[in-house]
C-alpha cells in the first residue's frame, strides 16, 4: 500500500508491507507538517505496522513537533515489540540528532544508508532490500515522484522463497 502527501514545503511518501512502514520525506517539516507526519505515523501504527523506517535524506528542516512525534511514536511501537529506524546521510540530520541527543535516544537505529540498515536490521531476520529493484534504487536516491509500486517487490527473503505469512513472522520476530 502506498500513500503520498505533497505540498510546496514537504513531500511524504508512505509504503507499507506486513509489519513495516517505510516513510520517504523531502523538504521542510515545520509545525503544520509535523502534525501531518504525526498523523501518518499514528495511522500506520493503528493499522498494525510496528517497524517504521524513515528516510530523512532530503529533509532540510525538522521542527520540535516533528522531533516530538518521533520520540512519542518510538515509545508506542517499542511497547508492541517494534521500533523506529532513521536512514539519512544528511549532514543536517546527523548534526541535529547529535546536538539534541537523538543519537543516544535512537542508538543503533540511525543508519547513513539503506545498505547499512539492510545489513544490520533486515539481514538478521533473513530479509533484504533488493538492490536490483527500481523502487529500491529510487529510494536510495530519494528521487521518487510516485510511489505506486508495492513494498513487496522491494523486500525479499535472501533465498527468494518468501511467503506473506512467513515474512510477517520473520520481520516481527
Amino acid at each position: 500500500m502506498s500513500t503520498t502527501f505533497k505540498t510546496q514545503q514537504m513531500e511524504l511518501i508512505v509504503n507499507t508491507k506486513a509489519s513495516v512502514a517505510l516513510f520517504v520525506i523531502k523538504g521542510k517539516i515545520g509545525w503544520d507538517y509535523a502534525r501531518q507526519l504525526d498523523g501518518e505515523i499514528n495511522r500506520v501504527i493503528t493499522e498494525g505496522y510496528t517497524r517504521i523506517v524513515l528516510n530523512l535524506d532530503e529533509v532540510s528542516f525538522l521542527c520540535s513537533g516533528g522531533i516530538g512525534a518521533l520520540v512519542y511514536h518510538m515509545n508506542r511501537v517499542q511497547k508492541k515489540n517494534g521500533d523506529i529506524y532513521i536512514v539519512s546521510n544528511s549532514d543536517y540530520i546527523q548534526y541535529l540528532f547529535a546536538t539534541i541527543g537523538f543519537n543516544m535516544v535512537f542508538r543503533g537505529k540511525i543508519f547513513e544508508t539503506f545498505e547499512k540498515f539492510n545489513d544490520t536490521v533486515l539481514s538478521s531476520r533473513g530479509l533484504t532490500l533488493n538492490p536490483q529493484d527500481s523502487f529500491y534504487t529510487n529510494l536510495l536516491q530519494a528521487k521518487r515522484e510516485d510511489a505506486t509500486e508495492s513494498m513487496e517487490q522491494s523486500l525479499v527473503e535472501n533465498d527468494s522463497a518468501l511467503s506473506s505469512n512467513n515474512w510477517e513472522k520473520r520481520i516481527t520476530g
